[in-house]
């Protein structure tokens, strides 16, 4: 009887302590799985975070601005005919001329006040004197020529040329002697006095003066 109840108890020890080793086994594998997962949710985090991190950089490179080009810089020169600003010798016309277009030239640079202070009376007398002038030049076939101004400077003369040329009037260019001194004379023409009348007005226009001058035959 003694034998049966100290087997009994002793079988009973071995039981309790095979559920205690598999208890713990069982909590050991349980942790493990635990640290496991966790060690790979982090890892699939990293990884997600540096590949949004990869797509937001792409992103700033894709959406930055392209440099822009240099902007292309204007000349007159290279876009002209050269041969448009050849300035010829001096003639002996120019010579002869010398005082009225002394006057001219002078003539285009006053103000424009006087001209806005002009009355309706003057404008029509104007008016009827040009009427006039452009019917007794068909008659008389008179020639007249628009002189755009003199320049003592004759890289001024070829800039002012330019941009008269660009603006699609058929300018040109010689050399006179003014006050005992070389200029370079702008001009167009010659043209009947209605056609340069005409001419004058799209020089305005395109705000550029010019006087009207009677060539000498």
């Amino acid at each position: 009887m003694a034998k049966d109840y100290a087997k009994y108890a002793t079988y009973q020890k071995v039981r309790a302590n095979r559920s205690r080793f598999w208890a713990v086994l069982g909590l050991v594998l349980v942790l493990f799985a635990l640290a496991l997962g966790l060690f790979f949710f982090k890892a699939h985090n990293k990884q997600q975070i540096a590949q949004q991190a990869e797509d937001k950089l792409k992103q700033k490179i894709l959406e930055a601005p392209a440099p822009k080009p240099p902007e292309p810089k204007f000349d007159f020169y290279n876009i002209l005919p050269q041969g448009n600003l050849t300035l010829s010798s001096p003639s002996p016309e120019a010579v002869s001329t010398m005082t009225e277009e002394a006057s001219v030239s002078s003539s285009l640079k006053k103000p424009l006040d006087g001209l806005l202070s002009t009355t309706p009376e003057q404008v029509a007398i104007a008016e009827a004197k040009k009427q006039l002038d452009q019917e007794m030049s068909q008659i008389s076939n008179e020639a007249y020529s628009l002189i755009l101004g003199n320049f003592q400077d004759v890289s001024q003369a070829e800039q002012y040329q330019a941009q008269a040329l660009l603006k699609g009037f058929p300018v040109q260019s010689k050399v006179v002697n003014v006050d005992g001194g070389v200029s370079y004379q702008l001009f167009m023409g010659p043209y009947t006095l209605a056609i340069a009348s005409q001419q004058q007005k799209h020089l305005n226009a395109a705000g550029m003066q010019a006087a009207l001058l009677k060539v000498k035959p």
